[in-house]
C-alpha cells in the first residue's frame, strides 16, 4: 500500500511541475519584456550592420589619444589615456582629418586643464569632457591654427 501512495505522490508532483512550467511559459509570453519570434528576422540585418561597423573603422592611439578611423576616412577621438594637463588634438592622424570628439572621450580626466580643438572638429559627443574638473580652456591651439 505504501508503494501505491508513493506512485500517486510522484504522479501528482509531476503534474504540479508541468502545471508550474506551463504557467511560467504563459507569464513569459505575456510579459511586456518578452521578445517576439519576429526578432530573429532582424538578427541578420543587425549582425550585418555590426560587421560593417567593425570593418569600417580601425582603432589606434597616438600620444595617449585614442581614436577610430571612420568609414569616410575621417578620425574620431574616442578617449585619452595620457596624464598631461594640456592635450593638443592633432589636425590629422595617419593623413586623415580629425573631425569629431566622441562621447565621453575625455570623461573623468580630472587632471586635464586645457585642450586644443581645431576648426576641423565639427562635432563633440555628449559628455566628452564630463568630470574634467580642472578644465579651464578648450580652444584652438597654436600648433594647428
Amino acid at each position: 500500500m505504501s508503494s501505491s501512495n508513493e506512485v500517486a505522490l510522484q504522479a501528482a508532483s509531476k503534474s504540479d511541475a508541468s502545471d508550474s512550467q506551463a504557467e511560467a511559459n504563459q507569464a513569459e509570453e505575456s510579459s511586456p519584456d518578452a521578445v517576439s519570434s519576429d526578432a530573429s528576422e532582424d538578427e541578420p540585418a543587425t549582425q550585418q550592420a555590426a560587421a560593417m561597423a567593425i570593418t569600417a573603422s580601425s582603432d589606434g592611439e597616438i600620444n595617449g589619444i585614442k581614436y577610430s578611423k571612420n568609414s569616410d576616412g575621417t578620425i574620431t577621438i574616442t578617449g585619452y589615456e595620457g596624464s598631461d594637463a594640456s592635450v593638443a588634438i592633432p589636425a590629422t592622424i595617419d593623413g586623415c582629418a580629425v573631425t569629431s570628439i566622441g562621447g565621453e572621450a575625455f570623461e573623468g580626466c580630472t587632471f586635464l586643464a586645457s585642450t586644443g580643438l581645431l576648426s576641423s572638429v565639427k562635432s563633440i559627443g555628449g559628455y566628452a569632457f564630463e568630470g574634467c574638473s580642472s578644465l579651464v580652456s578648450a580652444g584652438t591651439h597654436a600648433a594647428n591654427a
